[in-house]
């Protein structure tokens, strides 16, 4: 199982985004800043997701990850700061390994450490603590959800990760005193398109 931990903590990174993805496809969108080279979104299960309004802009990144076998992580993130203090929203699709693909495929209990894991590796990233978990579907798709606290407490971060086919797909939201109604919206928006 260590191997499942090192390979999420790895393949998670965390960038910045804004408004509303109607599609995986539409990274070219005029609500999505480009931080690099337009990313190749082949390959990555096409969704919708409604982003919630700000002034910030939405942040595409991606990147191959070699410490993971060349796994090639994107994100969207929403990212910035209001009188609540910082808020993040973010969508992450990670392509899973051959050996992690192997793992999650053939014993159940690693894929729930490998969700556990993709769930930790970037929430430790705001100072999370009080985890807690439940497993959870999309359609016929396993994953769980996450509850937690970050901020040193004074704020929570709630996410749900899905084994996707050959990946996962992450959606997060939380921040500082943020409205959890905000965070639900967001991550009950998450659909993927037939």
């Amino acid at each position: 199982m260590k191997i499942i931990w090192k390979a999420f903590l790895l393949l998670l990174i965390v960038a910045c985004t804004n408004d509303k993805i109607k599609t995986a496809s539409s990274a070219k969108s005029n609500t999505t800043e480009k931080t690099e080279e337009t990313p190749d979104l082949s390959g990555i299960p096409e969704f919708d997701i409604d982003f919630p309004k700000s002034d910030y802009k939405i942040t595409t990144t991606q990147n191959t990850v070699e410490q993971a076998g060349g796994a090639i992580v994107t994100n969207w993130i929403l990212q910035g700061k209001d009188e609540n203090g910082p808020f993040l929203y973010y969508v992450a699709h990670n392509e899973l390994s051959g050996a992690l693909k192997t793992q999650t495929e053939n014993n159940p209990s690693a894929l729930n450490t490998a969700f556990e894991a993709a769930i930790r590796g970037s929430a430790d990233k705001l100072g999370a603590a009080d985890y807690s978990f439940k497993q959870i579907k999309l359609g016929n798709y396993p994953g769980m959800e996450s509850v937690c606290k970050v901020f040193n407490g004074q704020g929570m971060l709630k996410s749900r990760v899905y084994k996707i086919d050959d990946s996962f797909m992450m959606v997060s939201a939380g921040g500082r005193q943020i409205d959890t109604t905000s965070v639900n919206t967001f991550l009950n928006s998450f659909q993927l398109k037939k």
